[in-house]
């Protein structure tokens, strides 16, 4: 998986989670307009009270009508559609201040007049940070869907809920002065308790899906992360760095189980070549040919298969002697020649050919790992140097 594949699966997790928020938002939206309409009922004293109680509810339901709307003109693909979107916003405001101007018309106690002077500072804020968001939501860029949505959560819904914080404790203040039954305000009692118990479960199983998930999230880009820094690009094969870890690892294994283990160091012949007359588009085809030979051939969990150099492969092969080393040396010959890949600029035949160097050792306190691939190189330059598209088998390990 490439970056910037990582990149769109990491947008598509944001997005995901972006939804999560959503639904834990419109849950507890729901649940705030439940608790409203409870406490509307127990509004029953005076008219100016429930005219009160009426109009604050009206101004809670446009501001969070309003923040809804925001979230789905982000979401929204069609840009005609997010312009509808965007007039729904403006008539809300126009309502909630007419609703804003009705309320404060209405004899005002103290109290709540200096609640409804701190929420109109808030006013401008709100209607500036809408505006920056409609004109981001005709921005059609995942940059500025990404802005959008920090605006969303981090400007607009807190300064509402600011504003619907105001609107509930005027609510709660006429509340406490509307005189209730012993029975009623033990319902409204057990209301509120049972209220405040749902928010609390769902602020905590919400905040276990999102810890779950940033952590699910933060582990597969770790993953692919890593299993990128030890993969070649280009043929999907273990890279150097790789090559030299797992080295280390099956010599010490192979040492402690007291098992053979060998080497293949694979070079195509006359690559340069072919890549000077077919292209270099055309060479990276017959790299990645060649390597999905090798994976073909080198087929067992235990082996490592690694793109060595430019050119040249490895094959590390745990509990193996120079017996078997042969085998799969001679697979491999034959596989290629059974592909029959042109390569009109080969001093060795009419086809892509390569040439091996075989090493194997039963690894010992008296050497270590680097006398392998260092033995294999010398068979490798062997091969070469007696005419190429062959395999020789270094001499002076055992």
């Amino acid at each position: 998986m490439s970056r910037p594949e990582i990149k769109r699966d990491s947008t598509r997790y944001l997005l995901i989670g972006y939804l999560m928020l959503s639904v834990l938002f419109a849950a507890l939206w729901l649940l705030d307009t439940f608790q409203l309409d409870s406490q509307r009922v127990l509004i029953d004293s005076t008219d100016m009270a429930a005219k009160k109680m009426r109009l604050s509810a009206d101004l809670i339901e446009v501001a969070r009508s309003r923040t809804r709307l925001s979230h789905e003109m982000v979401s929204e693909q069609d840009i005609f559609a997010r312009d509808d979107i965007y007039q729904r916003i403006e008539s809300l405001a126009v309502e909630f201040t007419r609703l804003h101007q009705e309320l404060e018309k209405l004899p005002l106690k103290e109290n709540e007049k200096n609640i409804l002077a701190g929420q109109s500072k808030l006013y401008p804020e709100i209607i500036n940070r809408l505006e920056e968001l409609s004109q981001l939501g005709f921005e059609e860029t995942d940059e500025a869907n990404i802005v959008a949505r920090n605006l969303i959560i981090h400007e607009i819904v807190p300064r509402q809920e600011k504003v619907v914080d105001g609107f509930l404790k005027i609510m709660r203040d006429i509340q406490s002065n509307i005189s209730a039954s012993a029975q009623t305000s033990s319902v409204q009692h057990a209301s509120n308790v049972a209220y405040r118990y749902t928010l609390l479960v769902i602020i905590v199983i919400g905040s276990l899906v999102v810890l779950v998930w940033v952590a699910r999230l933060m582990s597969n880009i770790e993953v692919t992360l890593q299993t990128q820094s030890l993969t070649d690009g280009l043929t999907g094969l273990s890279n150097r760095r790789c090559f030299d870890y797992m080295l280390t690892h099956i010599w010490q294994r192979s040492l402690r189980n007291k098992q053979s283990m060998s080497l293949l160091l694979i070079d195509i012949d006359y690559f340069k070549n072919y890549n000077d007359f077919y292209g270099h588009q055309e060479g990276d085809w017959c790299l990645k040919e060649v390597a999905n030979i090798i994976k073909q051939v080198a087929y067992r969990k235990s082996d490592v298969a690694a793109r060595y150099g430019g050119e040249e492969f490895a094959i590390i092969l745990s509990d193996t002697d120079v017996t078997g080393a042969q085998v799969v040396a001679d697979k491999l010959q034959a596989e290629l020649r059974g592909r029959k890949i042109p390569h009109l600029q080969s001093g060795v035949a009419s086809f892509v050919t390569i040439s091996i160097g075989i090493a194997a050792v039963k690894p010992s306190f008296d050497l270590n790992e680097e006398a392998l691939p260092k033995a294999a190189d010398g068979a490798l330059y062997q091969s070469k140097e007696t005419g190429r598209n062959k395999a020789s088998i270094a001499s002076g390990l055992i």
